[in-house]
């Protein structure tokens, strides 16, 4: 039985940027379908795309259940080699 995609009400940026003040994120916040990052099925599925390489790639379902639909995505090794490439600076607002 498929269970119906999750759709988070956050951009990946907004999650992101939560990861970076030090909040928890169940899963990697880099996981989406192939045309829409934001939705992601709950349950290692081939509709999953990593989202945290310039091209969308698909996410093999050991991946899945080892590192993106889990706390550890932050152990994979392409979460490590380009999730900081998400990073937008945040502009101080001062124009000093």
């Amino acid at each position: 039985m498929e269970l119906p995609p999750e759709k988070g009400s956050e951009s990946i940026q907004q999650k992101f940027r939560r990861l970076l003040s030090g909040e928890h994120i169940d899963n990697c916040p880099f996981l989406g379908f192939r045309e829409d990052a934001e939705v992601h099925a709950s349950y290692a599925s081939s509709q999953n795309y990593c989202h945290c390489v310039q091209k969308p790639m698909p996410a093999s379902r050991s991946q899945q259940e080892k590192f993106c639909l889990t706390g550890s995505y932050a152990a994979c090794k392409i979460y490590q080699a380009h999730a900081g490439e998400h990073v937008k600076p945040v502009s101080s607002g001062g124009g000093e």
